[in-house]
């Protein structure tokens, strides 16, 4: 923060992170706002009005990366992808190209993949589609732990079942 105070008035700037706030009669006020995504999304939540929004629109355009989007549509043609939870979801995913399908592992290797099955009680499907929460599984923090995970939401630590067990607190 860079600020010139003469008698009659304060001229400042700021960059990022950077605060400034005027104290007056014991309250501080802030002059500046943090530049961020967390900004954003506690702003949307004070407000009542969630939405979807670039937080770094000074760097990204709504419309990305015109150079990499080119070389995605020449290399990559939309498909129809399984989903966890959800199912098919019609032109979700990508597959390469005709023109590129001699790096297709899944034709030229003749890869088998097995279609995934959700384990026995595991709610994962319903957590990642926000019908449930980890609490709802009867699973979930008793035979499945981030030891011994069952589900798929459980097994890497950015999983919704393992964050929630990490960061639960017990009220």
């Amino acid at each position: 923060v860079a600020a010139l105070v003469e008698p009659t008035r304060a001229t400042w700037a700021h960059l990022g992170d950077s605060r400034l706030y005027l104290l007056r009669d014991d309250e501080a006020l802030a002059q500046t706002k943090d530049h961020s995504y967390v900004r954003m999304l506690v702003e949307q939540v004070e407000s009542g009005a969630p939405a979807v929004q670039n937080a770094y629109e000074r760097a990204v355009s709504a419309e990305g990366n015109p150079v990499a989007r080119a070389l995605v549509d020449r290399v990559f043609a939309p498909c129809d992808a399984e989903w966890r939870g959800i199912g098919a979801v019609p032109n979700s995913g990508l597959t390469l190209n005709q023109a590129y399908s001699r790096f297709d592992a899944m034709s030229t290797l003749s890869v088998a993949v097995a279609h995934s099955v959700e384990p026995q009680g595991c709610r994962c499907g319903d957590i990642l589609r926000g019908a449930a929460t980890p609490e709802d599984c009867d699973l979930f923090g008793n035979v499945c732990n981030p030891a011994r995970p069952i589900g798929p939401c459980m097994v890497s630590s950015e999983g919704a079942c393992a964050a929630h067990f990490a960061y639960r607190t017990d009220s």
